[in-house]
């Protein structure tokens, strides 16, 4: 109610982290193209009232550190394609809200620190492929709901620290 409705033009400069929906097309897709993107760091980071990531494309993407960061009010989140991802670090930090994530491809995946840390209504997560994993330092950290990890490939980690440390409902 207190955010000035306006049409973004692509001159704007400023991000908008008080941003409420991403703009789609009536077919629902999302209004700007991705398709090139192989970083997509911080894309979304501190947009603490976004509530749904659309199905953006990110075939190409390798890096998606701290895209979803303090996002406090995201609920749902579309299956992306993350299958030549390198980097997931923070990905979703801090996203107070989020219940439950896609079974992304993180067959590639390397780093994975801070991924879902102070994620404090997660219920669940899928059984990712974590095989190429190095990196999964307080991943579920704070992940106070969170009652079952399903068994991660963890043959490649080389630090765990805090792995799922404040996860007080974990079995």
């Amino acid at each position: 109610n207190e955010m000035e409705s306006r049409i973004l033009t692509n001159s704007d400069k400023e991000i908008d982290f008080q941003i409420y929906f991403i703009p789609i097309k009536f077919d629902g897709t999302p209004l700007f193209d991705t398709s090139a993107i192989t970083r997509f760091g911080a894309l979304f980071k501190n947009f603490k009232n976004l509530v749904y990531i659309p199905s953006i494309n990110t075939s190409n993407g390798i890096g998606m550190s701290g895209m979803c960061e303090g996002c406090e009010s995201l609920i749902t989140i579309a299956l992306i394609d993350t299958s030549k991802v390198g980097d997931i670090s923070k990905m979703f930090k801090g996203c107070s809200s989020l219940k439950n994530v896609p079974l992304f491809n993180l067959s590639n995946c390397v780093t994975m620190d801070y991924a879902f840390q102070e994620c404090i209504s997660l219920l669940s997560i899928p059984q990712f492929n974590t095989s190429s994993a190095i990196g999964m330092e307080y991943l579920f950290d704070g992940c106070k709901l969170l009652e079952t990890i399903p068994i991660l490939n963890t043959s490649s980690c080389l630090n765990m620290t805090g792995f799922c440390s404040g996860c007080e409902k974990l079995n």
